[in-house]
């Protein structure tokens, strides 16, 4: 049976000493809910098994009281 399975992207940066993977929010808003998920990285050639307790997840920008998340910034920082 099919399985719909979210997928999102995002870039890999090193900014201010950390390094970690710049997307957007709403695609990594969920993460902390989920118990695993993969992150593919297409510069590695074999497959590296990421678990959730390998990244801290930091949204970008602080929205004023009663904005909605599509008021933006619409950006979170994965800190590896």
């Amino acid at each position: 049976m099919f399985r719909e399975i979210p997928i999102g992207s995002g870039t890999f940066v090193n900014t201010c000493g950390l390094e970690g993977i710049l997307t957007a929010y709403h695609v990594a808003k969920d993460l902390d809910d989920l118990s695993e998920y993969c992150i593919c990285m297409s510069e590695k050639p074999e497959r590296q098994e990421i678990h959730a307790d390998d990244f801290k997840h930091v949204p970008i920008g602080i929205l004023p009281d009663g904005a909605k998340v599509e008021d933006g910034p619409d950006l979170s920082f994965l800190i590896c």
